[in-house]
């Protein structure tokens, strides 16, 4: 199956790979920037000027009376048609004078943010920027930004500025130069789009211990699936927690696409419960896996963490005319908030062998079941007693007391640490061979639902390490742990061709 692996600094990084590796194994990007270019000079059909703060401690209104733009420093002005500008508010206008001067001011915005944005309906690249501030100097850009986008949904950063201040009706000139990079990325590819400025349309007052969206930095696939009416539809978006020093992905499906409709506000068959793929803020390794019905997501934070995702269709007991939307994401975690590098519980699982919640699939009634192996629980490597009504095998067996064939102890319940998972007595052969098993979906009171696609447990006998590569007739298996458990019941392995 195809298979990539690389390195990625953010998320926005990350999800552009897992877009280029889709979209070149025969899914369709429905929605997402893949502009990673950031440095100066920079083309993009979209540009604005983003102000949160002006010249006096009541923000309540914003004004300018002139917005040019240059392709050139001291060039002509090329944002020269009235109709091509929009904003967040305007109480005095019409925004067609910001073209030849005359006064555009917002309405009382109550210290929310203001945005004047033009469309240039095709890549432009801007050097300079020429403004005229407002004849009420109070009112005139003080903390502002420069930024670009190419779908009008992500907007990243060009230049950032604090503490201009203005006279009134000053004219005012900002050059970038070539070479110039906002100190909010990390590399001239690589945008963080995770800056309070950069937050889309007005939102930035922020504590630095909440979790943020990435400037809507939405994604949404579409898979082959099937056939034509019976796609995939896998959606994603971006967070980061600055006071934790982590990221995540947040994940959803539907069974359509309704242009109208963002990402994670409705699509027809979503979840509306975001499963989260998580990893720290530092420069991540990724293992990328992808057929025309699912992908499956690895991620390396440091030397130790792994987390997972499994996105799409499982492969179901039952033909697709009856059951048509066989849609299971199953990852790390269901709220991005749990998560920082060395934390331990329970719940901090892998795809295979799900932490409570942190899964969810779509049966045959389009009704959804939360799946869930493990309690949210501090213990090193506990499992629920009594899981939700579906769960993942063999990992979890699904019953409510541990005495359960083959042996007691198949699987460690939540009120005894000294309970040992059946594949703790595994041990690799004379050749040092050990079984793969495939992971199966079970629910009550249906029973077996379906298998994740070229997704497999696998006891380690005390052989394993992370990454390691089996071959079993001519196949390909990558071997990977649960987060940072190493215990003989925390591994999977997947298909790799």
């Amino acid at each position: 199956m195809p298979f990539t692996t690389g390195t990625a600094r953010t998320p926005s990084e990350l999800l552009n790979a897992v877009s280029t590796h889709l979209v070149a194994n025969g899914w369709t990007k429905l929605r997402g920037e893949t502009d990673m270019n950031c440095a100066s000079p920079k083309a993009a059909r979209y540009w604005r000027l983003l102000s949160w703060d002006v010249g006096t401690s009541s923000i309540d209104f914003h004004g300018l009376q002139l917005f040019n733009m240059r392709t050139v420093a001291a060039g002509a002005n090329v944002a020269t048609v009235g109709a091509n500008f929009s904003s967040s508010s305007v109480g005095t206008g019409p925004l067609s004078n910001l073209v030849a001067g005359g006064l555009v001011r917002s309405a009382d915005i109550d210290d929310a943010t203001w945005w004047v944005k033009y469309d240039f309906g095709a890549p432009v690249t801007v050097r300079e920027f020429y403004l005229r501030g407002d004849s009420t100097l109070a009112n005139s850009p003080k903390n502002f930004a420069f930024q670009w986008s190419n779908d009008d949904r992500v907007w990243t950063t060009y230049q950032e500025y604090s503490g201009i201040t203005w006279t009134a009706s000053e004219f005012k000139t900002f050059t970038i130069a070539d070479g110039t990079l906002a100190s909010r990325h990390v590399a001239s590819n690589a945008p963080r789009r995770s800056g309070r400025n950069e937050n889309f349309p007005s939102d930035i007052d922020w504590s630095a211990s909440e979790f943020r969206d990435f400037s809507e930095d939405y994604w949404l696939w579409q898979g082959p699936g099937y056939d034509a009416a019976r796609r995939v539809f896998i959606h994603a978006r971006s967070q980061c927690r600055p006071s934790a020093s982590s990221h995540a992905i947040e994940w959803d499906f539907s069974i359509a696409h309704d242009a109208a409709i963002l990402p994670f506000l409705g699509q027809s068959g979503s979840s509306l419960v975001y499963r989260s793929h998580l990893m720290d803020s530092n420069t991540i390794t990724y293992w990328l896996y992808s057929n025309s019905k699912r992908f499956i997501l690895i991620t390396r934070s440091g030397a130790q963490d792994y987390t997972s995702s499994y996105c799409g269709f499982m492969s179901p007991f039952a033909q697709p005319d009856d059951y048509p939307f066989p849609l299971l994401i199953s990852t790390t975690m269901p709220d991005p908030n749990t998560y920082s590098s060395g934390t331990v519980n329970a719940r901090l699982s892998m795809c295979a062998d799900p932490g409570l919640n942190a899964a969810v699939m779509r049966l045959w009634d389009g009704t959804l079941n939360n799946i869930g192996n493990r309690p949210d629980d501090p213990g090193s490597n506990r499992y629920l007693q009594t899981p939700t009504t579906a769960w993942v095998w063999p990992y979890h067996v699904g019953v409510a007391n541990r005495p359960t064939a083959p042996r007691e102890g198949w699987v460690g319940d939540y009120f005894d640490y000294d309970s040992a998972h059946a594949f703790d007595y595994f041990r690799a052969t004379q050749q040092n061979d050990l079984p793969l098993i495939p992971c199966m979906v079970q629910q009550w009171p249906y029973g077996n639902i379906g298998v994740m696609d070229g997704v497999f447990a696998i006891p380690s006998g005390g052989l394993l390490t992370p990454t390691q590569l089996i071959t079993i007739g001519a196949v390909n298996y990558r071997v990977f742990p649960n987060r940072t458990r190493r215990e003989p019941v925390s591994w999977m392995a997947i298909r790799e061709d």
